[in-house]
C-alpha cells in the first residue's frame, strides 16, 4: 500500500477477498490509503457487518445492485458513521445511471462517482445519450432523459409505453 501511495494512488477497492473481514480490518488501520468498501456491501445487512469491524473508509453504493432505497439507506448509515461516499453504476442502463446520479446529487456523498456506464453500451432505453461534456455528467442533461420509444423490436421491452420526468432542481434530501 506505501508503494501505491508513493506512486499518487488516491484510493484502493477492496485489497483483499471480502471473506478475509478481519485481515481488511488490520489492513486498513495501517493502510496510508483510503480503502473502498464495495463487493463487500451488497446489502444494508453487509455494510453493518463492515462498519462493526471497520473495514473502510469510503463506500461504494451501486443503485444497480442495491435498489435506490437501499442505496439511500446505505448511503445515510455509511456518512452517519463517519464514512465516505461514492455511488457507482454498474453496469446500469442510461435509465438506471440518472437513478444513480440522483443519489450522487445527495449531500453525504462526498466523493467523486462513477456514472459512465452508458458510454458503453451500443444501445440504450434512453431516447438521447446522457451528456458527459467536459467529463462531467450534466444535471441539465438528467433533467432531459426520456426513454426511447418503444418500437416492434422491443415491444415487451420494460420501458416500452414509460414517461419519465424528474425535477432535478429540487433538492435531492427533500
Amino acid at each position: 500500500m506505501e508503494g501505491l501511495a508513493a506512486r499518487g494512488v488516491a484510493y484502493v477497492e477492496e485489497p483483499l477477498p471480502v471473506e478475509l473481514i478481519r485481515r481488511r480490518a488490520e489492513l486498513r488501520k495501517d493502510s496510508p490509503l483510503p480503502i473502498i468498501a464495495d463487493d463487500s456491501c451488497f446489502s444494508l445487512a453487509d455494510l453493518e457487518r463492515e462498519l462493526d469491524f471497520d473495514t473502510f473508509d469510503i463506500l461504494n453504493v451501486k443503485p444497480a445492485r442495491t435498489g435506490v432505497s437501499a442505496s439511500l439507506a446505505m448511503i445515510k448509515l455509511a456518512a452517519s458513521a463517519g464514512k465516505g461516499v461514492m455511488v457507482g453504476s454498474q453496469a446500469a442502463s442510461g435509465l438506471g445511471t440518472v437513478h444513480a446520479a440522483v443519489l450522487a446529487l445527495r449531500p453525504e456523498v462526498d466523493h467523486p462517482c462513477e456514472l459512465t456506464f452508458p458510454l458503453k453500451l451500443e444501445r440504450d432505453s434512453l431516447a438521447s445519450p446522457l451528456d458527459y461534456s467536459g467529463g462531467w455528467l450534466s444535471v441539465d442533461a438528467l433533467e432531459a432523459a426520456r426513454l426511447a420509444p418503444a418500437t416492434a423490436d422491443d415491444s415487451n421491452a420494460p420501458h416500452a409505453g414509460v414517461n419519465m420526468a424528474v425535477d432535478f432542481r429540487r433538492k435531492p434530501h427533500e
